[in-house]
């Protein structure tokens, strides 16, 4: 630069004086530009072949290469990756045939870190309109990029979770859409949602309840990394929704069992345990629809339909519809069944672990269909509660298991009575009004009646319900929780709750001998019980090797197979 303003000053001192006097403030001109230039922006020039040539102080500052190492190179060594090849071949076709070229451009500093510049690549042309040096002048905007990239995570992901907003996966399977539609490739939608979740935030509180929805979207977000062509996110509450593309039915089927295995390891929260199990409802693009709209809907739908009916996966078509037909079947066979007699109830016997002695029973409702022949009541209870029939069964069997165990008494059995009552029940108002005639008119013993809720109910019941058990309670009947073990219960709840009796779900029984977990599990399940002042009741007791465990363990009922199975009044053995 110097060697330059040498030049310049000889040229100047050899012109006439006007014309020395306008090269002069030219000259300064120039140079006041150029500083400017440098103390702003940052600069560069290179050759038609891109070698630079020359570079400013910023150019070296945001990219902490020296002067001396850029020099001679070209900017492929401040190339980020971030850009594809046809980024920049656009860009030398623009400023090859003399245009000036716009842009911003993510570079790597020699350090390895990111930043951005919006860039203005003029070319200066020859005498034949060809491009003799480029120069380009910068201005780092990479602070305006973080802020972008900032606004755009809040607006597009979940802030909890962390995971994608429902607005970005709306975005995402739009233009997943808009490819499929060309190409007559498959993808699917699938709502994922985690079981029993509400009591997760009765039980344990909103704060725990959040740390369970983070430490499962890790998982989430962990398998989708893993699993190609897969984007998921939170849709809301405890729901998630997942895009998979360019699979079959068969392995989208596949691939929604693998998010079924994340649930296997229990989640690990502020030294608590929670299993999450889930529904999913799957839905097909085009089978089931070809609208974002539809899709989600129609997956939503497949989900509902699977946790009511206790599956844990359903497609929208193959599975729904079918389905879906034989439960409109049930539901109209239902108020037939009723008025045509063709319920019934049957008696499991419940004995005392020492004597043998049968102490009372469990009355179960059965179905036997004219035409659709022995529906099990896991099939026929589910449906009967969504339409509200439960509520007239419910009653029904109430009234009928009374006055079969009158009979009994008549005969010299003074038997106990177990019903098992819906939360559909325990919602109606008149429930315990209803409830307290039938012991009136039947004259039955109220401590001798013990109405049976699985603990899910028992955890996650509203305020009415509970306030309905306690109604209960005051009429002198007993309250059993069933199913223990099956949910989530705190300990603490479970003292609050006050129930006569804990029954262990069969599951826990079922591998006792076998499963090392379960083996050590029973014994203290039987534990907690005593201590909170409960009779405890075996399910699901099979084997003579099951019964010397139980008493072994000091457990006081036991009720299964090994017994006796369900069975009409007149086949119950009583002695």
């Amino acid at each position: 630069m110097d060697h330059e303003h040498s030049m310049n000053k000889v040229l100047i001192n050899h012109l006439p004086q006007d014309q020395s006097e306008q090269l002069r403030r030219t000259l300064k001109t120039l140079e006041d530009i150029q500083y400017a230039l440098d103390q702003s922006s940052i600069v560069a020039i290179t050759n038609p072949q891109g070698i630079i040539q020359y570079v400013n102080d910023k150019f070296c500052e945001i990219s902490k290469y020296d002067r001396h190492e850029l020099i001679g190179q070209t900017h492929y060594i401040i190339n980020s990756g971030y850009h594809t090849k046809a980024f920049f071949k656009n860009m030398w076709r623009t400023i090859g045939t003399g245009h000036v070229w716009h842009g911003e451009i993510c570079n790597q500093a020699k350090d390895g870190s990111l930043y951005w510049v919006k860039t203005t690549i003029v070319p200066f042309l020859d005498d034949r309109g060809k491009p003799e040096q480029y120069v380009a002048i910068r201005t780092d905007i990479s602070d305006q990029k973080r802020n972008e990239e900032k606004i755009f995570h809040m607006a597009h992901y979940d802030e909890l979770t962390g995971v994608a907003n429902r607005r970005l996966f709306y975005q995402t399977l739009e233009l997943a859409l808009e490819q499929h539609k060309r190409t007559g490739d498959p993808l699917s939608v699938s709502f994922i949602d985690m079981d029993r979740f509400s009591i997760v935030n009765d039980t344990m509180g909103h704060a725990f309840g959040d740390q369970v929805l983070k430490a499962f979207a890790a998982r989430l977000k962990e398998w989708t990394y893993y699993h190609e062509g897969t984007f998921i996110s939170r849709y809301g509450g405890d729901e998630f929704i997942l895009l998979t593309q360019n699979r079959s039915e068969e392995e989208v089927h596949e691939l929604l069992q693998s998010i079924h295995e994340l649930t296997k390891e229990p989640l690990k929260i502020e030294g608590e345990e929670w299993k999450p199990s889930l529904s999913i409802g799957v839905a097909m693009y085009p089978k089931d629809g070809d609208t974002i709209d539809g899709l989600i809907q129609y997956a939503d739908t497949a989900m509902y339909h699977a946790k009511n009916i206790g599956q844990n996966l359903m497609f929208h078509y193959q599975d729904f519809h079918e389905q879906l037909s034989r439960e409109m079947e049930i539901e109209r066979a239902i108020g037939d069944g009723i008025e045509n007699g063709e319920f019934m109830v049957y008696y499991q016997p419940k004995l005392d672990a020492y004597s043998n002695q049968i102490l009372g029973t469990e009355a179960l409702m059965r179905w036997e269909h004219p035409e659709l022949g022995f529906i099990s009541p896991g099939e026929f209870i589910p449906i009967a509660e969504h339409t509200k029939w439960i509520v007239q069964l419910g009653m029904w069997v109430i009234k009928q298991a009374i006055l079969q165990t009158k009979k009994w008494h008549t005969e010299g059995y003074e038997l106990s009575l177990s019903v098992n009552v819906s939360p559909v029940q325990l919602e109606q108002k008149l429930f315990i009004e209803k409830l307290r005639d039938i012991l009136t008119d039947t004259e039955f013993p109220p401590y001798l009646l013990e109405i049976e809720i699985t603990e899910n109910v028992a955890v996650s019941s509203s305020k009415e319900v509970l306030r309905r058990l306690e109604g209960i309670r005051s009429l002198g009947v007993k309250i059993a929780v069933d199913d223990f073990g099956t949910g989530y219960s705190s300990l603490n709840y479970l003292r609050e709750f006050k129930a006569d009796t804990l029954k262990i779900d069969k599951s826990f029984i079922r591998d006792v001998q076998t499963d090392h977990e379960k083996h050590c599990l029973v014994p203290t399940i039987i534990d907690i019980g005593h201590a909170l002042n409960m009779n405890v009741v075996a399910e699901g007791v099979e084997t003579k090797e099951q019964v010397e465990y139980l008493k072994f363990n000091d457990c006081d009922i036991l009720q299964g197979f090994y017994y006796g199975k369900p069975v009409p009044p007149e086949e119950l053995p009583l002695s």
